[in-house]
């Protein structure tokens, strides 16, 4: 991708971080501030989305603590100790000097969606500075972490969150799959074989969607 390729690949995956936040404080400000400036349509579209439908309690229901999915990549894997995923996540990080403000842990959508983002930024200012070298490096690693860990935790959420209701957040799970582009079988094989089935997700009982199940 050339600079304008980078950059618009960073503004939809800071996009894509910020939506899988927990939707308190300056939220909604920072996500119609983002949708006014995006040159993508799509992206404008989902950002404003999430305006609309994004509250706390929506958000806790469906991907909290104790939600009904998980928005961590460790869900996602049936084999491995989630100890040593967070520690290898956390070596990537600070191999890139990536620092997440953010209480969630490393695993995830938002960090590592945010962290998508951020090597976008870092490749762009490697190229722009004509430091070819640190630039390959950068995209090296992007395409390691986003085949390695950011597509398992896609593909799960994308599934799981689909599977509950349409909402903004299923229309972001399904964005990020689109963003990630062809994603290897294995992967969706392992990361489909793994977890709870479908059909083992809270419902709330015949003929009502899982947010007046909530609700109630």
């Amino acid at each position: 991708s050339g600079l304008r390729g980078l950059l618009g690949e960073a503004s939809a995956w800071r996009v894509m971080g910020l939506v899988f936040e927990r939707p308190r404080g300056a939220w909604h400000d920072e996500l119609r501030a983002l949708a006014a400036e995006s040159p993508d349509p799509a992206l404008a579209g989902l950002a404003r989305q999430a305006v609309a439908e994004g509250t706390e309690a929506r958000y806790l229901a469906v991907l909290g603590p104790g939600g009904a999915v998980s928005p961590r990549e460790a869900s996602y894997r049936r084999l491995g100790d989630p100890g040593q995923l967070l520690a290898h996540l956390r070596i990537v990080y600070e191999a890139f000097a990536y620092s997440p403000r953010t209480e969630e842990p490393p695993d995830h959508i938002c960090v590592e969606a945010g962290f998508a983002g951020y090597l976008r930024l870092k490749e762009a200012f490697a190229r722009s500075s004509g430091e070819h070298a640190a630039a390959a490096v950068v995209r090296d690693g992007a395409a390691m972490f986003l085949t390695e860990h950011l597509a398992h935790l896609a593909v799960g959420l994308a599934d799981r969150v689909g599977f509950l209701e349409e909402s903004y957040l299923s229309a972001a799970a399904q964005h990020i799959v689109s963003l990630l582009g062809p994603i290897p079988e294995p992967v969706v094989t392992a990361v489909r074989a793994a977890g709870p089935q479908l059909d083992e997700l809270g419902s709330c009982g015949d003929g009502c969607t899982f947010e007046e199940g909530f609700q109630a």
